[in-house]
């Protein structure tokens, strides 16, 4: 049904969005039934949700979920996933929270992308209590690594 409304109204972006979060919740049954293979879904959940971020590109819950598509594949490509995260900084309009919700989304990439001083730099700048604690955890990870 999903892949029909999109079909029927390709610019509407809450069917891409249904879409990927669909393939998201189904994921695994879809592989044990074998209806796609793992790359399949993965290819298809970056699509889903990056379509609906290109179609709505002022709306700020479409393009975090995007970028946080990437946690959602086995093999991320985490360069686009930065490059994903930094437009955002740079052309959204964020709340506090937001923005240190981004600066943590950030530093994931850069530690994925084995950055370790733009990763630091990027938590050491996070001051909203309610994410403190996560922003500590990964710092700690970081310490761990070196």
């Amino acid at each position: 049904f999903m892949l029909n409304a999109i079909e029927i109204e390709p610019q509407t972006a809450a069917y891409h969005f249904g879409l990927g979060q669909l393939i998201v919740t189904f994921r695994t049954q879809f592989i044990e039934e074998a209806i796609y293979s793992e790359d399949q879904l993965d290819r298809e959940i970056l699509n889903a949700f990056k379509g609906a971020a290109n179609l709505a590109p002022n709306e700020v819950a479409l393009q975090f979920r995007y970028g946080e598509a990437f946690y959602d594949v086995a093999a991320p490509d985490w360069q686009i996933a930065l490059n994903h995260w930094q437009s955002i900084e740079n052309y959204l309009p964020l709340e506090p929270l937001q923005i240190d919700a981004l600066r943590i989304h950030l530093a994931r990439c850069f530690m994925a992308l084995n950055n370790i001083s733009d990763a630091q730099s990027a938590l050491q700048q996070v001051s909203q209590p309610s994410l403190l604690p996560t922003a500590q955890a990964l710092l700690q990870i970081l310490q761990n690594e070196q």
